[in-house]
């Protein structure tokens, strides 16, 4: 049975590798392109990029897509890993004609993908933007040991998580406001998004989805390390200037955890001659949902 069953997909959808796959294409016939790709977690998909598409729309053509699992895009082949993503994403903007080179802005999870993907299309590319990305040393002791392990019981969590989902408790929270993170994120987006975030999340392919990413991150790490951008491809790292979840981890090695992130955010920026790296002081994780307007501004100066 298609998911597409629960609400109508707002874009359409392609078959990529077996598998329907959904794209949506709006902004400004003619402009350039900019394609965005979400992080891996439970309301991580396409709609989560709606604040950002709304205001690069005039200026540039917005391309979003679900990987395989998300929102409308069916489940893929497991285990799922940032390579499966990459190419999954290459053939799927080859079927849907989008144009190129494009800018290509990532997520957490999909600035992972972002610089994958520019090692092996670098000819498809006008520019990278990475939205708080995940780094490749946040699972060595380059960390302190509480960030790693905290970073490693996210695996338990989202197989925990998974099983919810098949179980349906998931959806039971999500219907009856339970989760106070998620709430937190609903109250930035207009309710007609809010109101299909709620009900696109507790998908069980959503859940094999993340659960798997998340497990089999540690290849995509090991494809990106040392691996810089062509000469002269324009970069933007966005950092968030608040570090989450870390309320019960002692002041001291709080403030460790955060020094650690600003460093791999300058290296990040330094991957190509043409970086630049900005913090976002009031912004935490979700820099493209608690300040759309700065992801949007830097995307138009790439321009």
């Amino acid at each position: 049975m298609l998911k597409t069953k629960l609400i109508p997909p707002p874009g359409k959808l392609i078959r990529v590798k077996g598998k329907q796959m959904h794209i949506r294409i709006n902004g400004l016939p003619g402009g350039k392109t900019v394609v965005f790709d979400h992080g891996c977690g439970y309301g991580s998909y396409s709609d989560t990029w709606s604040l950002v598409e709304e205001k690069v729309a005039p200026f540039a053509q917005t391309v979003v897509y679900d990987r395989a699992g998300y929102g409308w895009s069916e489940k893929g082949s497991v285990p799922r890993n940032n390579e499966q993503a990459v190419e999954d994403l290459h053939e799927l903007l080859q079927a849907a004609g989008v144009r190129q080179p494009f800018i290509y802005v990532g997520h957490s999870y999909g600035g992972v993908n972002a610089r994958l993907y520019a090692e092996r299309y670098p000819e498809n590319l006008a520019g990278i933007v990475l939205v708080d990305a995940s780094h490749e040393d946040e699972l060595t002791d380059r960390f302190p040991r509480e960030h790693v392990k905290g970073q490693k019981s996210g695996i338990l969590m989202f197989r925990m998580l998974y099983w919810l989902t098949r179980a349906g408790i998931l959806k039971w929270l999500l219907q009856r406001n339970k989760l106070k993170d998620f709430e937190a994120l609903l109250k930035h987006f207009p309710e007609s998004i809010s109101l299909r975030m709620r009900l696109m999340t507790p998908q069980r392919a959503t859940g094999l989805a993340v659960y798997q990413e998340f497990k089999n991150l540690q290849l995509g790490y090991d494809a990106v390390r040392k691996k810089g951008l062509p000469p002269g491809m324009p970069l933007l790292v966005l950092k968030s200037g608040k570090v989450e979840h870390l309320e019960k981890v002692p002041a001291g090695i709080a403030d460790k955890i955060t020094s650690c992130l600003l460093d791999v955010a300058e290296e990040m920026s330094q991957l190509s001659d043409q970086g630049e790296l900005v913090v976002v002081e009031d912004s935490g994780h979700n820099i493209h949902i608690e300040r759309p307007d700065v992801v949007a501004q830097g995307i138009r100066q790439m321009l």
